[in-house]
């Protein structure tokens, strides 16, 4: 239970995070990116170095003559203030070009989920068919069970014609019937 919250602490993660870090740094194929994880670190030795700069062109200007010293110590935050401005925007350049680059990735995949799921629509369409010839087969068996029944139905009001048509002559018949029945219940 302990090791299951060791896990989860800041120093796990940021041994992890070092870790990833030291791993991306070995990988020589490029096959992770560490740009976005190295941006801040380039963008302050960016600043850090013009500032170095700079300060070592205001030492040398002071070297030449106090004049150009001056004038250079003057222009000096003006000329870091410029690197920086275009340091900050070429790194947000490569920030916008690793978002896009990650969107197209995601596109990529978003394609391949669609072609996966073109193939389970293919799939379903053909048991569609298969259950639509079902179909077609039942209304068919309907269509001959009702012709079935319309035969049936004719013969069936013919057999009741005829016996509307016998039922003046059986009614005698079956009076006869009867009362030979109880003469002959009589006897017994």
């Amino acid at each position: 239970m302990d090791q299951h919250n060791d896990n989860n602490t800041p120093d796990t993660a940021k041994s992890r995070g070092i870790r990833h870090f030291v791993d991306g740094i070995m990988d020589l194929r490029f096959g992770r990116y560490l740009s976005m994880q190295l941006l801040p670190i380039f963008y302050l030795l960016l600043l850090v170095g013009a500032a170095l700069v700079i300060t070592a062109l205001v030492g040398v200007a002071f070297w030449f003559s106090t004049a150009y010293g001056l004038v250079a110590l003057v222009m000096a935050p003006v000329a870091w203030l410029v690197v920086a401005a275009i340091a900050r925007a070429a790194l947000e350049f490569l920030v916008m070009a690793y978002r896009i680059m990650h969107t197209v990735q995601s596109m990529g995949q978003v394609a391949e989920h669609v072609a996966g799921l073109n193939q389970h629509i293919n799939l379903l369409q053909g048991r569609l068919e298969g259950i639509t010839g079902n179909v077609q087969d039942i209304h068919a068996g309907f269509l001959e069970i009702r012709q079935d029944v319309r035969k049936v139905s004719g013969q069936v009001d013919s057999i009741y014609e005829t016996v509307e048509l016998a039922q003046p002559v059986l009614k005698p018949l079956g009076m006869a019937s009867r009362l030979l029945r109880g003469k002959g219940g009589r006897k017994a």
